[in-house]
C-alpha cells in the first residue's frame, strides 16, 4: 500500500504469507529405509513478511530534505522443513529453523538539482541473528552460518547530470 497523508509526508508498506509444503512422500529408491522428503514437510522460508516504510520530505536552507525510515519483519518458520524432519534422512536437527527477524533502516538527506547526499544507518537497533546455518560439507561436523549485517552508519553521495 501507499498514502499520502499530506504532500509532504507518504507511507507505505506490504504484508506477504507462504505457507508452502511438499504434496508427496519421495524417497531415494524403493527400499530405501528414509525418505527424503516427507508430505507435509515446510519449505524453508519465513511464512509472514511485513515491510514498512515512511519518508516525510521538507525544505532544507533553499534546498529539497527528507528523511525516511524502513522497517522489515520476518516471522519464524516452526514448521518442520525436510532438512528438520527425523523420518527423513538428510535431517540434522541441529540446525535451526528460519529464526523471526526486525530491522529498522534510516537515512536523512538533501537534494540539490545535481546531488544528493545523505546520512543513513542500516540495522539500527544492530540486530543479530543467524539466518542460516549448514555444515561446511555434507560429512564436516564444522558449520558455515549467514548472520544480518551489523549496523553500519555511513554518507552517501549521488550525482546526476
Amino acid at each position: 500500500f501507499r498514502l499520502s497523508v499530506n504532500p509532504n509526508l507518504s507511507l507505505g508498506g506490504q504484508v506477504g504469507y507462504v505457507n508452502a509444503k511438499l504434496d508427496e512422500t519421495v524417497k531415494a529408491g524403493p527400499t530405501a529405509p528414509l525418505n527424503l522428503v516427507t508430505a507435509g514437510n515446510a519449505i524453508p522460508l519465513n511464512p509472514w513478511q511485513v515491510s514498512l516504510n515512511g519518508q516525510n520530505s521538507y525544505g532544507l536552507l533553499g534546498q529539497d530534505g527528507y528523511t525516511r525510515s524502513d522497517y522489515r519483519y520476518q516471522s519464524k518458520q516452526n514448521d518442520a522443513t525436510a532438512a528438520r524432519d527425523p523420518r527423513n534422512g538428510g535431517a540434522d536437527l541441529t540446525i535451526p529453523g528460519r529464526q523471526a527477524l526486525h530491522t529498522l533502516s534510516m537515512r536523512t538527506g538533501v537534494k540539490t538539482e545535481t546531488l544528493d547526499i545523505s546520512l543513513f544507518v542500516n540495522n539500527v537497533f544492530n540486530t543479530n541473528r543467524t539466518l542460516f546455518r549448514q555444515h561446511d560439507t555434507a560429512l564436516s561436523p564444522l558449520y558455515r552460518a549467514t548472520t544480518v549485517r551489523p549496523r553500519t552508519v555511513g554518507l552517501t553521495i549521488s550525482a546526476r547530470y
